[in-house]
């Protein structure tokens, strides 16, 4: 994780907002990783930890506004999560996400859409 930290400082990316499951272990990774201070959400909680099917829908909900609202101009959120929760919500063949070179994130298996 502080490789992660260190990549996003040494790329010059601004971070706004830093989000992470609940998960303690995760959580403490994340902030150390990570310059800005990090808000717990469950709505990045993996989906298997829910047993309430409203209380999930509510959840898969706030993940997609989450990742179709963009940051402040400039700046990025970053989402520290299951790729599970993912699935839930789009299917197994849901795009991965990986860290590029540029101020932000691009499509591992993009072919250039």
């Amino acid at each position: 994780m502080n490789q992660l930290g260190a990549k996003y400082r040494k790329l010059g990316i601004p971070v706004s907002s830093v989000l992470s499951i609940e998960y303690y272990f995760v959580y403490q990774h994340t902030d150390q990783a990570m310059d800005t201070p990090v808000e717990v959400n469950r709505d990045l909680t993996s989906s298997l930890y829910f047993t309430d099917q409203q209380e999930l829908e509510e959840s898969l909900q706030g993940l997609r506004n989450r990742t179709v609202t963009p940051p402040p101009a400039g700046t990025n959120t970053v989402l520290f999560t299951h790729q599970g929760k993912f699935d839930s919500d789009t299917g197994p063949a849901s795009p991965r996400w990986e860290l590029t070179g540029q101020a932000g994130l691009q499509c591992a298996s993009c072919t250039g859409c």
